[in-house]
């Protein structure tokens, strides 16, 4: 089955929302599809992410992290260690020796909501702060991550 995009629409009047197919193309594979009124059917309903949301956080606040520090080489070992320090992490007890691991979850659009990527750059900012800055507070960290967007030609941030 294709993916299908649907917007909720909530008619004047009305107390209950609908979802709609949300261009030409989901209509017209609703219509191929050929369900009829009463048909159950059951997916996956998810937020996409804000593209704009998705660059503030990797264009803007890792990448000002990243070229201010000197622990990590790359920008991915850094993302891991962040998330290593957020809730947003696998756990798994290897059964030979009982030890609890943990892996970084992605930050992919596919694995992860508007909701949830919200939630996870809430977390992080404690933790940059805590780990590379920790003689400055959130609003000097948004104003400093402003200042490099502007001064890279882009619209803040923050």
């Amino acid at each position: 089955m294709p993916d299908l995009t649907f917007v909720v629409y909530n008619p004047p009047g009305h107390g209950q929302p609908y979802l709609v197919p949300s261009s030409a193309f989901d209509i017209k594979n609703v219509e191929r599809l050929r369900w009829k009124h009463g048909d159950v059917i059951t997916s996956e309903f998810r937020k996409p992410r804000s593209g704009p949301h998705h660059r503030q956080v990797f264009g803007g606040l890792l990448r000002f992290v990243f070229e201010a520090q000197e622990r990590f080489d790359t920008p991915e070992a850094l993302r891991c260690f962040l998330t290593l320090n957020t809730s947003f992490c696998i756990e798994c007890v290897d059964q030979a020796t009982g030890q609890v691991l943990r892996f970084p979850r992605s930050w992919s659009f596919r694995e992860m909501d508007e909701r949830e990527f919200k939630q996870l750059k809430e977390e992080l900012l404690p933790v940059i702060l805590r780990e590379f800055f920790p003689h400055e507070g959130i609003d000097w960290l948004k104003a400093s991550v402003n200042q490099q967007a502007f001064m890279d030609g882009l619209m803040s941030f923050f």
